[in-house]
């Protein structure tokens, strides 16, 4: 017999669809922290190791989330998150609503993405304006200057490290950033996007250094916690600890 106490204590289940590859392991060492149990599995949808714009669409299109929520469906999540910035704000700031809307459709359950997270983070922070250091090549750091304008956020700094893919970009150290964003301006935060940069580890190691950061896996796991009704009061949070 299933008792109350047992159907309270069920970890809340958070999909996670990944494009190329698997996401760095970061992401499980802060779902331990969470407030109450909490468990992700992820489901990895082909897609090219690439960050050009043609293979960037094809990444977020339809078919491809459509074939990664019924993956997911059934485990059974409490919610998905489609775990990739450029993968949703290629398409733009209805592009991404309509990922999120269609799989919320194809799961059963509330979505959203890493590219509305940060939307959603900025908002809750009152920012309208941030700097950007982008992991991507030219074209797609123009697409996400795009979808940051549409969402009303102004650019005060800008730079690309013109990383060809994820396998690049996981390389991304905290030395290198510390470098990139060293003649940003230090009155508004820096934007790190792109879930294959190991972005907690990075937050940690610039604690305290002179510009605050918002990472993709941090945006991301955030928003999955408030769509979960779960704590966000982690330090791991950074500057979105207790946010929401």
């Amino acid at each position: 017999m299933i008792t109350a106490h047992r159907l309270r204590t069920r970890p809340r289940r958070i999909g996670l669809l990944a494009p190329f590859a698997e996401l760095p392991g970061e992401y499980v060492d802060v779902i331990a922290e969470a407030s109450e149990p909490a468990i992700a599995w992820q489901v990895v949808t082909e897609s090219p190791d690439s960050h050009e714009i043609p293979d960037l669409r094809s990444m977020g299109s339809d078919e491809s989330l459509m074939t990664g929520a019924e993956r997911l469906k059934r485990w059974r999540p409490d919610i998905v998150m489609w775990a990739c910035t450029s993968g949703s704000f290629v398409l733009g700031r209805a592009g991404a609503s309509h990922q999120a809307a269609l799989l919320e459709s194809s799961s059963g359950v509330p979505a959203s993405s890493t590219s509305l997270a940060f939307a959603e983070a900025l908002g809750w922070l009152g920012c309208t304006t941030v700097s950007l250091l982008s992991p991507y090549p030219e074209a797609a750091t123009q697409a996400f200057l795009a979808f940051l304008h549409e969402c009303g956020i102004r650019v005060a700094d800008a730079t690309h490290l013109d990383h060809s893919g994820a396998r690049s970009s996981e390389l991304l150290d905290a030395q290198t950033v510390r470098s990139a964003i060293s003649g940003f301006r230090t009155d508004c935060p820096v934007l790190l996007p792109d879930t294959a940069v190991w972005g907690f580890a990075i937050l940690k190691e610039l604690e305290g250094e002179t510009h605050e950061l918002l990472v993709a896996n941090q945006v991301t796991l955030w928003q999955a916690f408030r769509m979960l009704g779960l704590s966000t009061r982690s330090s791991c949070f950074g500057l979105l600890t207790g946010r929401g």
